[in-house]
């Protein structure tokens, strides 16, 4: 937004509101260990307002993150993510909420809720954040501590010396590059040597796009025209979309949108069954003929 020059028409209020005053603030990080490997298949802040973490994180572990660690610089991929059968879950008040456990019951998770305050029943997660503090946050001035004790006259914000977004390349290159690579005492060997072995054989199951927009998707309404079905400037059109437009008019339609492929939509009236409706290929120009 600096940049583009679209910074400096931001009020001081809406700055505040995306968090873009420049103030300090305490983040809260949200993860996903895979058990059998020890890989992190999903780790990130959780901004303050975010009223459902759980679904980011899900989303997380469904989705192959090698783009964010390609964009970051980081020497090895952040491939590894998989359908779900089994998770066990932080029952802190943020993460139960109804759209949460629909999700998981749409996925067909089966899902154990650990009660809050007893970290010793997610031994696995809590070692990781565990490890998190002890060997990255330590190297930062303006962390937290375990304790007052520990924290002494400490003031961690004052001495916060890093942006959001600095925090977090740190953040995805240390778990990409060296708690991955890292020997693992539990394992014997590295969490990637442990993920490569465990799917050398047998490749973990993914979801479909369609399957990811029903999950992970926003849910939407849209009257359909002669375009079809517009989202986010975008024209969606399907045969369906086509049928329903001339026999019934305009008419308002349920669609779910994923923005991990905008490439289609899905739609569906009066609770009916959802269908996919791809966006248009735009015509081919034709070629100018060149002389010479």
């Amino acid at each position: 937004m600096k940049i583009t020059g679209l910074f400096e028409y931001l009020t001081p209020d809406e700055k505040k509101a995306l968090g873009l005053d420049g103030g300090r603030r305490r983040v809260v990080i949200s993860a996903a260990i895979d058990v059998h490997t020890r890989c992190l298949l999903a780790l990130q802040i959780v901004p303050e307002g975010i009223a459902d973490p759980l679904r980011q994180t899900l989303e997380m572990i469904y989705t192959d993150k090698s783009r964010i660690s390609d964009e970051l610089g980081c020497e090895h991929d952040w491939y590894q993510h998989g359908k779900v059968e089994e998770l066990i879950i932080d029952r802190a008040g943020k993460y139960i909420s109804d759209e949460a456990y629909h999700i998981l019951a749409s996925l067909g998770i089966t899902n154990l809720g650990a009660p809050a305050g007893k970290p010793w029943l997610k031994p696995f997660i809590e070692r990781v954040f565990r490890t998190i503090h002890r060997k990255l946050l330590a190297r930062f001035s303006g962390r937290n501590f375990s304790n007052p004790v520990e924290r002494g006259s400490n003031d961690p914000a004052a001495r916060a010396t890093l942006t959001v977004e600095e925090f977090l390349c740190w953040l995805v290159r240390w778990r990409v590059d060296a708690y991955h690579n890292d020997r693992h005492s539990g394992l014997g060997i590295t969490p990637l040597q442990a993920w490569e072995r465990a799917t050398a054989d047998v490749r973990p199951k993914t979801l479909s796009n369609r399957e990811m927009r029903l999950a992970f998707g926003t849910r939407l309404t849209r009257k359909s025209g002669r375009h079809g079905i517009r989202v986010m400037c975008l024209n969606y059109q399907t045969d369906f979309v086509i049928k329903q437009f001339a026999k019934q008019g305009p008419e308002t339609a349920e669609v779910c949108y994923w923005h991990g492929d905008v490439g289609a939509i899905e739609v569906r009236y009066d609770n009916g069954d959802w269908t996919t409706a791809p966006r248009p290929r735009p015509p081919k120009l034709p070629k100018t003929p060149t002389t010479t």
